[in-house]
């Protein structure tokens, strides 16, 4: 699977929702940075889409000396981290040197690095030892297929969370083309791809001392981008671009944003439709009586009627210790209890959630962690210190008017064997207690905490997909 994962709740890549990344080119004021971001937020939030604002404490790489370049990179940085503690949008923002890389990584969580400057070695080293995300804009002057070295850097300096940036290519002097084969060409390279659509109807230095635009074509390259197959759309927005500091040529007026997007995203999740009809990371059984031949789970006593018990599911429950964990034990120096638990889990519970599906759970463990990752997940419904999972459960059936065939539920030990054996949809991680293992109908490949609840929501998606398209 192609993915990045950006925060513990948003991941760009296959079978994620649209990504905009957007915002002013460079940041012009604190209360106007403020302002965009949260008329911006309001958008998508709409639309369903995912967000990432984007704004720049330096351009570095203006036409002229005396073009405006940004409040500097301290500034910048406090407004940007007021951005994602008042707004509460995750942020990207550029790097133009080594030493930058750091207290940048402090607050962004995409470190952006320029297309003229995605060969430097330094620089992207400095910005892979981070560890946060990377979106690297393909230079003007590259092939697509050159791009594999500029990944190969990032591996080296330790990056695993790329994203891939198309934004056009020079052709002849102050124009650029955009070729979209190079969309699909870089995802080849196994990282999701962003097209920029703003610059890339930009006209470099155009207008002798500062760049031009067309900003009229930008929507209709998104389009097609979106037509070919993107992961993020990368747009530079403005209340009044014509009086923008950096960029305003090419720049979408903010109170068009909504009506460009919207033929973007039908196209966007058509695509993804057509694409999810057959998943690619598990292989769902037929419907027929007979066992199924391949799965990627290990298969279990009921496999037959698996595709029938996972569409019926509205309510996910789950273990803590050895499901969304992995059982380990550990405890700090005052004797308290912590847990260590998998992005990839939340995310897949996020993605569910957003499907429709409940999410409730069940554990014997009162840690505080448990409450707190439940609470930081959207998690309503949370049991902790249970004795009796079975009569839990019974119970929140009977709050949320739901019979057990509507319930699938995650146990690793011998404690979760009564609720397994009464639930509709029983299943079990792959180094639960073989007890477990024989009463469920499916058994991941992940480990606990490995993975392997994002396995069970991916699988229930895929489940829902192909009951949508019947």
């Amino acid at each position: 699977m192609i993915l990045a994962q950006i925060t513990e709740t948003l991941a760009i890549g296959d079978r994620q929702p649209l990504t905009l990344i957007g915002g002013p080119c460079v940041i012009e004021s604190e209360d106007f940075t403020l302002k965009m971001a949260e008329s911006i937020a309001k958008i998508v939030d709409r639309l369903g889409i995912q967000y990432i604002f984007k704004s720049s404490f330096d351009k570095a790489n203006r036409t002229s000396i005396d073009s405006f370049r940004g409040p500097s990179l301290e500034t910048g940085l406090k407004i940007l981290q007021r951005v994602k503690d008042e707004i509460g949008l995750p942020v990207l923002t550029d790097i133009h040197e080594s030493h930058q890389a750091v207290p940048v990584a402090d607050v962004a969580d995409i470190l952006q690095i320029p297309a003229f400057l995605c060969r430097q070695t330094d620089l992207l080293l400095a910005a892979a030892s981070t560890g946060r995300a990377i979106n690297v804009k393909k230079g003007q002057f590259l092939a697509p297929w050159d791009m594999k070295n500029v990944v190969q850097k990032l591996k080296a300096g330790g990056a695993t969370n790329i994203l891939l940036t198309e934004r056009g290519t020079s052709f002849g002097y102050n124009t650029l083309v955009v070729d979209f084969r190079s969309i699909p060409q870089m995802r080849q390279l196994g990282y999701p791809v962003v097209f920029d659509a703003t610059h890339s109807v930009q006209i470099p230095g155009g207008q002798g001392n500062r760049s031009g635009g067309q900003r009229e074509y930008a929507p209709v390259l998104a389009r097609a981008a979106a037509a070919v197959g993107i992961d993020a759309l990368f747009m530079e927005i403005h209340a009044d671009p014509d009086r923008a500091l950096s960029d305003g040529p090419n720049a979408i007026p903010l109170a068009q944003l909504e009506a460009v997007l919207r033929p973007i995203l039908r196209l966007h999740e058509s695509l993804n439709a057509s694409l999810n009809e057959a998943p690619t990371t598990v292989t769902i059984p037929s419907m027929s009586d007979d066992p199924p031949q391949s799965m990627s789970g290990s298969p279990a006593s009921h496999p037959n009627n698996l595709h029938d018990r996972l569409s019926r599911v509205e309510l996910l429950a789950l273990d803590i210790d050895g499901v969304l964990t992995d059982g380990g034990l550990y405890y700090n120096d005052r004797g308290e209890q912590m847990k260590k638990f998998n992005a990839k889990d939340g995310m897949g519970i996020k993605i569910a959630q957003k499907a429709g599906i409940d999410i409730a759970i069940v554990s014997a463990s009162s840690a505080p962690a448990t409450r707190y990752r439940a609470k930081t997940l959207g998690i309503a419904h949370v049991f902790v210190g249970v004795e009796d999972k079975l009569a839990t459960l019974q119970s929140l059936c009977e709050t949320l008017e739901i019979d057990r065939s509507q319930v699938a539920y995650i146990g690793d030990d011998t404690n979760d064997l009564p609720a397994l054996q009464w639930v509709g949809c029983p299943l079990t991680v792959a180094n639960a207690m073989s007890a477990n293992r024989d009463a469920a109908v499916y058994v991941t490949q992940k480990r606990g905490g490995e993975g392997a609840v994002r396995e069970i929501c991916d699988l229930l998606l895929s489940v829902r997909a192909s009951a949508s398209n019947l």
